[in-house]
């Protein structure tokens, strides 16, 4: 007769990378289990992080579309991390069909999870945070009488590629949830470039205030520099983004990984994208930057970022027009991107930078792009002008209102935020929309601050301005609401 109690085998230690575990082996009937464990996690009520991990023969040859090794290691730094936690490893090969059926590629799913449930009841958990997307096995422990709660088991850094593939597909067949849950912060999917940014001054004294910062590396780029700003201003960044495979990019993923934010990062064989900023003592700047790097703006993995993120019109997107020089001014492949991103339903944000882009393209070329009317265009007033007007001498040091008519019609947008000031300086902003033919302003004239900054604050600066105007549109459009 076959003996369904829970027995403990064996007990013992093992070393990982991330730390010593506990190991434990558990035999029920036909079915053996084993456990890693760290940390206390006897009669806890509070919520014990835990893995279910199924047994698959695919990591162990280094398959592509295989995320096992993924999801284990990330699994076993977050318990680390938290300080106690367990592992649960299945003796369940090809979703509980065996290998052979694995091989085959059956797809049928016949695991069960009562193993599982008599080793947490072993060590009285009433509460576990499942490191886990599958609806199934939230739904199996659930029913053993365990409170669940679900946690993404990627972290907050998720590399895309093959082995993001069959999550994908699972979120798409409501199989799992996506890896991101909505909380009260508004939701903001930043799409921009990811750089190491060198600063360097050209010897001089920099401002009048002899702060050298000769040879000082930062993480920066607008993907990242928007993303921290947007949470400063308490919105909630996803970052879509793209490195290389070099020492670079391994500083812009440690970066990532502890911003409290969730980023979506890419892998491509082209260098990181890098940047040298120069500061003169004249309080102008040079930058220069390595144009063919990793910053692609891949569709594919575009199209990953938007399903495991679950972007929808519940949430904004940051974009810049640093696309365009990214694929090169090929006006289809610009297209395709922001034709994905529009029928999410999402608000899209569009940065016009670089501010020399109306050398490439027309006003009309730039806008055939967006097949539907934009949330909010950001830009500098001389930029948006040189777009409609080119050279012919009618662009005046301060927006008129005629112009800034111009700019709501050749940019069909909802609101602009537009900037201006003396000498490439933005040093004031006006924030308005077109309602009945009339201009009506959220701010005007506003003084950016710009010119009382130190030099090392102007980097982002822009991207902090657009935060802040995000937050002064949501809440006129939030005031609107009220008096209607």
């Amino acid at each position: 007769m076959i003996n369904n109690e829970l027995r403990q085998e064996v007990a013992g230690e093992i070393s990982t990378k991330h730390g010593v575990f506990n190991i434990e082996v558990y035999s029920c009937g036909n079915e053996e289990a084993i456990v890693l464990s760290f940390g206390s996690i006897e009669h806890t009520s509070n919520g014990v992080l835990c893995r279910i991990q199924s047994e698959c023969i695919e990591h162990f040859f280094f398959c592509i579309n295989c995320d096992c090794m993924v999801e284990i290691d990330s699994s076993l730094e977050m318990i680390i991390n938290a300080k106690a936690g367990l592992l649960i490893y299945l003796r369940q090969e090809g979703k509980g069909c065996g290998l052979i059926e694995r091989i085959k590629g059956t797809q049928i799913d016949v695991r069960d999870y009562k193993i599982v449930a008599k080793i947490i009841n072993h060590h009285q958990i009433s509460f576990i945070k499942l490191i886990s997307n599958n609806h199934f096995k939230e739904k199996a422990l659930i029913e053993s009488g365990i409170k669940v709660e679900m946690i993404s088991p990627f972290g907050n850094l998720v590399l895309l590629g093959e082995k993001m593939k069959s999550l994908v597909e699972g979120i798409k067949n409501k199989n799992v949830s996506p890896l991101i849950s909505r909380n009260e912060l508004k939701r903001i999917l930043v799409i921009g470039d990811l750089n190491v940014d060198e600063i360097v001054d050209s010897g001089a004294d920099i401002y009048g205030q002899n702060k050298p910062i000769n040879g000082k590396t930062k993480i920066g780029g607008t993907g990242y520099n928007a993303a921290i700003a947007f949470k400063d201003e308490q919105f909630y960044p996803i970052v879509f983004g793209n490195v290389g495979n070099d020492v670079y990019s391994e500083e812009i993923k440690r970066e990532l990984k502890n911003s409290g934010f969730h980023s979506f990062i890419g892998t491509s064989n082209k260098p990181t994208g890098r940047c040298t900023l120069v500061y003169y003592e004249n309080h102008h700047r040079s930058l220069f930057y390595n144009k063919d790097n990793a910053n692609d703006y891949d569709i594919n993995n575009l199209n990953q970022t938007l399903a495991l993120a679950d972007i929808n019109d519940k949430d904004v997107v940051f974009l810049t027009s640093y696309l365009f020089t990214a694929k090169k001014y090929d006006l289809d492949g610009c297209k395709k991107i922001i034709d994905t991103l529009f029928d999410t339903g999402a608000k899209i944000v569009l940065d016009v930078v670089p501010h020399d882009i109306y050398n490439k393209i027309t006003v009309h070329q730039f806008v055939s792009c967006f097949k539907s009317q934009l949330y909010a265009v950001i830009g500098e007033f001389q930029t948006f002008m040189w777009f409609i007007h080119k050279n012919d001498g009618t662009i005046p040091y301060e927006p008129k209102t005629k112009n800034l008519k111009e700019i709501i019609k050749q940019f069909n947008s909802k609101y602009v935020i537009c900037r201006y000031g003396g000498d490439g300086h933005i040093e004031k902003e006006s924030i308005y929309y077109e309602n009945e033919e009339d201009l009506e302003y959220i701010c005007n004239d506003t003084s950016t601050g710009y010119e009382k900054l130190e030099s090392d604050k102007k980097r982002g600066f822009g991207d902090r301005l657009a935060a802040k105007a995000l937050i002064k549109i949501f809440k006129e459009e939030n005031k609107q609401k009220i008096l209607n």
